[in-house]
Formats: structure tokens, C-alpha cells, sequence
């Protein structure tokens, strides 16, 4: 079991974003995706993170849509390689795994588990979920720029995430890529 242990981190959205070309083939995306796109980019997901429990599906991503979440994500060759959520409305519903990790907004893992509403202010978007495939990973592609940078045109003054205290590299890249400020520690 993990420490239960996060570092809050706090973006501004400043116009500020040094956001990078995709390579060719890549595109960034706002609108939703079909079916099919999605389901083949959650199978790919499923596959590198080892379907950890608390993991959203196809029916948490159309109840996230239909309570204002925002899901961005970026294609190659027609499939998702990268996805990351936004709550705009600064509100999250979140829980706790068995093996200590957070859950967010997955209202099919909610209906056994204790459930509390995160609330991280109505000028703020919550950033959560965020994966890149692991081939592609570490190679500079910012997909959370490009998503705070929706926020930001949304009228949103900061981003709000949350990364757990084993992930080191997500830590440094948040610090040295998003140009987030720790602004607390979190225990379970």
C-alpha cells in the first residue's frame, strides 16, 4: 500500500504556455471523441496501466461529460496516445483505492466506497487522469499544456493537480516542464 501521500500543485494560467509542435501525424483534440476511438484508446490504457482498480470506463467518461468535464486528448494514426481530464467547475468527487491511491469521478468504482466532493474553487479547473502511451512517453509532448490552455481561455485562473508522492518524475515534471508551484501536502 502506498503513503496516501500527494503534493498539490498549482499552475496559473498566465498566457504563458511554452507549448511545443506535435510531430506529424499527432493532433491535439477538445471534442469528444466516438466510440470507437475511445474504447480502443481505454483498451491501450488498460494495457499499460494494468487496470488498477478504481479505473474510469465508458460509462464514468459519459457521466463526467454530463456533469462538465472536459476530456482532451491527442491521436496518432487515428488513436488515442494521450488523454488528461479537466473539471472546469473546480469540483471533483474523489475516493481512495484499495491499495491507497486516488480515485476521481468514477462513479462505477463510487458505489461501493466512501466518496467526498473535492472542491478546489470555482476560478480553478481540477487536472486529473492525465496518461501519455508508454512509447511516447518522456519525449516532450505536453499534453497538459494544451489542456490548461483551454482552461485558461475558459476564464479559469489556475490549474489544480495532484500527483502522489512515489511518482519522482511526474513531481519533476511538473515542476520543471508546467512550471507549477507545490502549494500543499495532502494525506489521505
Amino acid at each position: 500500500m502506498n503513503d496516501m501521500k500527494q503534493l498539490r500543485f498549482q499552475r496559473p494560467c498566465n498566457g504563458h504556455w511554452p507549448i511545443e509542435e506535435l510531430p506529424k501525424g499527432w493532433k491535439y483534440h477538445t471534442e469528444e471523441p466516438t466510440i470507437e476511438l475511445l474504447e480502443s484508446g481505454l483498451k491501450l490504457f488498460r494495457k499499460q496501466i494494468n487496470n488498477y482498480d478504481g479505473m474510469w470506463n465508458i460509462d464514468d467518461y459519459f457521466w463526467r461529460v454530463e456533469n462538465g468535464r472536459k476530456f482532451h486528448y491527442i491521436t496518432k494514426d487515428d488513436k488515442i496516445i494521450s488523454f488528461v481530464w479537466q473539471s472546469p467547475g473546480g469540483k471533483v468527487k474523489k475516493s481512495w483505492n484499495k491499495t491507497g491511491s486516488p480515485v476521481y469521478d468514477t462513479p462505477s468504482f463510487f458505489k461501493s466506497n466512501d466518496v467526498e466532493t473535492m472542491n478546489v474553487g470555482k476560478d480553478n479547473s481540477y487536472s486529473y487522469n492525465t496518461w501519455i502511451c508508454d512509447e511516447y512517453r518522456g519525449l516532450g509532448k505536453h499534453m497538459n499544456l494544451r489542456s490548461f490552455r483551454e482552461m485558461e481561455k475558459l476564464g479559469k485562473k489556475s490549474i489544480i493537480h495532484d500527483v502522489e508522492m512515489w511518482n519522482k518524475s511526474t513531481i519533476i515534471h511538473c515542476i520543471k516542464y508546467l512550471e507549477s508551484d507545490i502549494i500543499d501536502l495532502l494525506e489521505k
